[in-house]
């Protein structure tokens, strides 16, 4: 088949929404298919960009995968009157959220043009039904039912296998790991409600690995605690090395405080490296962790909540050691790449 990705961002930008867009467009590729990538080269800004051509590209491809939001290609390329026609899929990554009059006008996309674009989706994939029906899909959802694919995303359970690291002195270590995004379009990661945490938990160092534009707020704010001794941000590093500081970390922390977090890949990487998680109880990111069982869902915005987590893993190893056992059987059962694109595929097909 030929199939498009069209996505607001790409790698080298660090993001789930390019990395999903780039491991659908390896992996396909790595299964014979056709695959061209459509993204903002210039006049991007978030998950926006004005790319007017996409009304075109469906004329070359069999099928146009939408990696949505995408503020300014999600309307050229299904509201144009004179578009080119192909049966379209759109993954609803998430919710577009926003303080003040951006939020405003996230808000009013979502009410006024959202419900034309996804009508005009034959199928629209979402990582978790849990997400989706509390999400600004959840309309769409009620009235569509039946062209709502729940559709995770997965990891390379192989290339994360930990017996086949070679651990390096020098990778620092990482009893608690935080990975994402440290810039204004990932605040939602809830990086200060983990600082706060840490400040009630005096026996813990954290490893941050992400870079960004407000990673210096973080970094003062780690100082105001009184926590920077034992806080270490590493700033971006290679796959290489990041399999590296998972290998040397025993717990990981995804404390996402919106619903702009959907899903969370790294909680993914983290369990198929047999390390459980601790996240926040928001809709399709605690359908990732089963409580008790891999990991532990905590409120979303609560320090209090997240301290007392970390301390009862940190202090029961025999615990951690099982969850993360856990977690990584069920990543290997239910998050599998090859799985998950034999199913990516079949929804193609069936558009056909």
């Amino acid at each position: 088949m030929r199939i498009a990705q069209v996505t607001p961002v790409y790698p080298p930008y660090r993001g789930g929404m390019g990395s999903i867009a780039q491991e659908y467009t390896e992996q396909l590729r790595a299964l014979g298919h056709t695959v061209g990538v459509f993204t903002p080269r210039r006049f991007r800004f978030g998950n926006a960009g004005w790319m007017p051509s996409l009304a075109f590209v469906g004329s070359a491809f069999d099928v146009v995968h939408l990696h949505y939001p995408f503020f300014g290609g999600a309307e050229p390329l299904t509201l144009c009157p004179i578009r080119a026609h192909c049966p379209i899929v759109i993954t609803y990554h998430m919710d577009a959220m926003a303080d003040g009059l951006k939020g405003k006008i996230f808000e009013s996309h979502r009410k006024l043009l959202q419900p034309f674009i996804l009508d005009k989706a034959e199928k629209v994939l979402v990582s978790s039904l849990d997400y989706a029906q509390n999400s600004g899909l959840a309309p769409f959802l009620r009235k569509h039912p039946e062209r709502v694919v729940e559709m995770p995303f997965g990891v390379d359970v192989e290339m994360s296998n930990p017996h086949s690291m070679t651990l390096d002195s020098t990778i620092p270590s990482a009893p608690i790991l935080f990975v994402g995004g440290l810039d204004t379009a990932h605040a939602f990661k809830g990086v200060p409600v983990l600082l706060r945490a840490m400040r009630e938990v005096p026996e813990a160092h954290l490893t941050i690995v992400g870079d960004g534009d407000i990673r210096h707020s973080y970094e003062a704010l780690a100082v105001e605690l009184g926590i920077a001794d034992r806080v270490e941000f590493l700033g971006s590093v290679s796959q290489g090395v990041l399999a590296e500081i998972y290998g040397n970390a025993l717990i990981h922390v995804l404390p996402s405080t919106s619903g702009a977090e959907a899903f969370g890949l790294v909680t993914l990487e983290a369990g198929s490296r047999g390390i459980p998680s601790i996240v926040s109880d928001l809709p399709g990111v605690r359908t990732l962790v089963r409580h008790g069982e891999t990991g532990l869902v905590v409120p979303a915005g609560d320090p209090q909540a997240l301290a007392e987590a970390l301390r009862s893993l940190l202090h029961n190893p025999d615990l951690r050691v099982k969850m993360g056992l856990t977690a990584r059987e069920r990543v290997r059962k239910e998050y599998r790449w090859d799985v998950l694109m034999d199913r990516l595929v079949n929804v193609y097909v069936s558009m056909l």
